[in-house]
């Protein structure tokens, strides 16, 4: 267990670059009308010429979800996304022929009461410090996001007292995770986590809080009876991420290392002590 650990945490520190300092809300603010996407990388599930209006006919996720947060942003980007461009000429629904329901998803957006769950002052950000709904899905646009926004001027905005944030610690981990997730490796996260999680990394590290090694050396890798069999593998796996995979040539390298690992390394670089685990290693390591 503790080889895998020290695997992992070598793997994001070489892909993850370390800071220091307090979180920031993701987007800049609750609205999150700038979210980047999971791992930098949109996928291209929703928006102008995405899978969804490849489909169906109409972009439906669009006006129901919107673009902004965390979601919007990762299925957002149209054409330009990561999977748009494979879907099968000739979708199953007529072109068009959902349009009343988007224009109904807009009507309700720009008519119905928002209910004051996420936005400025919102019941999200008084019960968790952080508004985490704003992150995940904006505030601004698509019907859904802009039913639960508004805030502390919409009935639940003001149900629990303002700024009191009795789940904040469940706010703060929420908060740092989606930061992390929203990051890519050349971005560099501000280690919201370390507090939290420090301890129980360094402890299954066999460190102290120092920093230094524990009582119990790594055993070496058996690198000459492994490398037989890890060769091959590491080869095969090569050519199998470089096979494509979708009718526009996409290999699984274009969705994978952008999109997934991208994340994964942004959380890591967020929960993980990055700067001590480093020493720890050349402390620990044969």
């Amino acid at each position: 267990m503790r080889m895998i650990l020290v695997v992992l945490a070598a793997g994001a520190l070489a892909g993850c670059s370390g800071g220091s300092g307090s979180p920031s809300l993701v987007g800049g603010g609750s609205s999150s009308g700038s979210a980047s996407a999971l791992g930098a990388s949109p996928l291209g599930v929703s928006g102008s010429g995405g899978v969804s209006e490849e489909l169906l006919g109409t972009d439906i996720l669009t006006p129901l979800l919107g673009s902004g947060g965390l979601v919007g942003a990762t299925l957002g980007g149209g054409s330009d996304g990561t999977l748009a461009g494979n879907a099968p000429a000739g979708g199953p629904v007529p072109e068009g022929a959902l349009s009343p329901l988007a224009d109904a998803l807009d009507m309700i957006a720009s008519s119905a009461p928002p209910l004051g769950v996420s936005g400025d002052g919102g019941l999200g950000q008084d019960l968790l410090g952080h508004d985490i709904t704003g992150m995940l899905l904006g505030t601004q646009d698509g019907a859904i996001p802009v039913l639960l926004a508004g805030g502390n001027d919409a009935p639940l905005g003001g149900v629990a007292p303002e700024g009191s944030a009795p789940l904040a610690p469940v706010g703060d981990l929420l908060a740092g995770v989606i930061q992390g997730a929203q990051s890519d490796a050349s971005q560099g996260n501000l280690n919201a986590l370390e507090p939290v999680l420090s301890p129980i990394i360094l402890g299954l590290l066999g460190a102290s809080e120092g920093g230094g090694p524990g009582g119990t050396t790594l055993p070496e890798l058996p690198t000459e009876q492994l490398s037989p069999v890890l060769g091959p593998v590491a080869v095969l796996g090569t050519q199998l991420l470089a096979t494509p995979l979708l009718p526009n040539g996409t290999t699984a390298n274009d969705i994978v290392f952008p999109v997934a690992l991208g994340a994964v390394a942004g959380v890591a670089d967020a929960a993980l002590p990055l700067g001590t685990v480093a020493d720890t290693l050349a402390g620990v390591l044969p």
